[in-house]
């Protein structure tokens, strides 16, 4: 996150704009500022543009502070894509993506001529996507996302103030994910497996699944010596529609082996300082 917002700041110096920063906790005022400044570029987390929608819902007046907005810019966390359609079909103007890392620097960009996931690698940058042995996938495959940057990172600070080096090159990042025909990046979640009843799952994919049926939610997995894991999912519930409707949905929206052992419906997601959405502060979650 930090990354992320040293980005903006970079940005906004080389292009010579002026950098509102608002206050993400309240973000009425966060669009009055914008109106006021007169602000055509908007940039926040997924969870901050959902909180958004509803507030424009609740009070229609302060859409009039959005009326100059050319460019929705959206990082710092998983992107779904019915959120990206809500503000095409409410403004007419897509939430543009990106793909980075504190370790890669900046990596992909969608922009309004290209406004495909989170776009192309930008130039000088090269990347890819591998299966289980490191070779390379065609379109359409997802596998883990790697990287050759001259952007990386060159290594460690050690605590006796020695630099540890990292092997330049292609770097894997951890990230599952898949390219089209045209290397637009799609980033689909952690590359992280959790082992429930005989299945081999990733909850940020099952997270994804369930955002296209409507459902917001984030899963946990808890050990379970019998199953291997039990998978609680925390769906942010605004409207109260309660436990029932969301198993309805998630039942309908996830193939047999995929669905929760426990539903619990909250509010709204808990933040962390920087706008970003975070398990701490979850029911029972510590981290």
């Amino acid at each position: 996150s930090h990354q992320y917002g040293l980005s903006m700041v970079l940005i906004a110096w080389l292009v010579r704009c002026s950098l509102v920063i608002t206050p993400y906790r309240r973000l009425d005022r966060s669009l009055i500022m914008a109106g006021q400044a007169g602000g055509t570029v908007l940039d926040a987390t997924p969870a901050s543009y959902r909180s958004m929608l509803n507030i424009l819902e609740r009070t229609p007046a302060l859409r009039a502070h959005l009326q100059q907005v050319r460019m929705f810019c959206v990082g710092a966390a998983p992107l779904d894509q019915p959120l990206v359609d809500r503000y095409v079909e409410e403004f007419g103007l897509p939430l543009l993506d990106s793909y980075g890392s504190t370790e890669l620097g900046n990596i992909a960009f969608a922009t309004l001529d290209n406004p495909v996931s989170c776009g192309r690698a930008m130039e000088g940058i090269r990347l890819r996507v591998t299966d289980e042995d490191g070779l390379p996938l065609p379109a359409g495959q997802v596998g883990e996302i790697e990287v050759d940057t001259p952007d990386a990172l060159e290594g460690y600070l050690g605590e006796d103030g020695e630099l540890a080096p990292v092997p330049g090159g292609w770097t894997r990042t951890g990230d599952l994910g898949h390219l089209d025909e045209h290397g637009n990046v799609f980033v689909l979640g952690r590359k992280f497996a959790v082992h429930r009843k005989g299945y081999t799952l990733y909850p940020e994919l099952i997270e994804r699944k369930a955002a296209a049926a409507g459902c917001s939610t984030r899963i946990v997995a808890v050990d379970d010596e019998a199953r291997g894991s039990q998978l609680v999912f925390f769906v942010e519930d605004e409207e109260d529609r309660g436990v029932p409707h969301w198993r309805a949905v998630l039942r309908d929206a996830l193939p047999e082996g995929e669905g929760p052992d426990v539903v619990i419906a909250l509010d709204r997601f808990p933040l962390n300082r920087n706008g970003k959405l975070t398990t701490r502060g979850l029911p029972g979650c510590t981290g």
